[in-house]
């Protein structure tokens, strides 16, 4: 009963345990203090590699994983909204200091976390002895650079 004093339900359990599973990663990967699109990359791909080795994350996916539909298909959860934001305020100051292309930073992350999400979830399905895990990280840092990089920077 003391659960459902603070929770109405098991999802509503689940967002809040994601959400603070998520806060705690951010803060060990020290991704909030960010300078540089360098930075900013290596803690998204640093972040999402954290999040998939996380024993809350990895216990989810393996009892229960539509508990996560809801969140790929529906709606936006906590966490999620917790990542944009911290997105776009990164996104908005890499703009201003040239490091981050132009464009709309809410799309722009919208867009990241989507790449996200795929190196999340299906990281699994994908690394095997021919392409490991480290080389799709590696693959994910480029994608997310390549995402990120003013257009003039990219042709130099």
């Amino acid at each position: 009963m003391t659960i459902y004093r603070s929770w109405a339900d098991m999802d509503a359990l689940l967002g809040d345990l994601l959400r603070r599973e998520w806060a705690e990663v951010i803060r060990g990967e020290g991704a909030h203090h960010i300078e540089t699109r360098e930075q900013f990359v290596a803690a998204i791909v640093a972040v999402t590699r954290a999040m998939r080795r996380s024993e809350l994350y990895r216990r989810v996916i393996e009892l229960d994983p539509q508990l996560i539909l809801p969140y790929l298909l529906e709606r936006r959860g906590a966490a999620q909204d917790t990542l944009l934001a911290g997105y776009v305020a990164t996104i908005t100051a890499g703009q201003q200091t040239g490091q981050i292309r132009a464009g709309d930073p809410d799309t722009i992350a919208r867009g990241l976390l989507l790449t996200g999400t795929g190196f999340l979830l299906s990281m699994p399905v994908m690394a095997d002895d021919a392409v490991t895990e480290d080389a799709l990280d590696a693959e994910f840092a480029h994608i997310l650079d390549r995402i990120l990089t003013p257009i003039e920077t990219r042709e130099q």
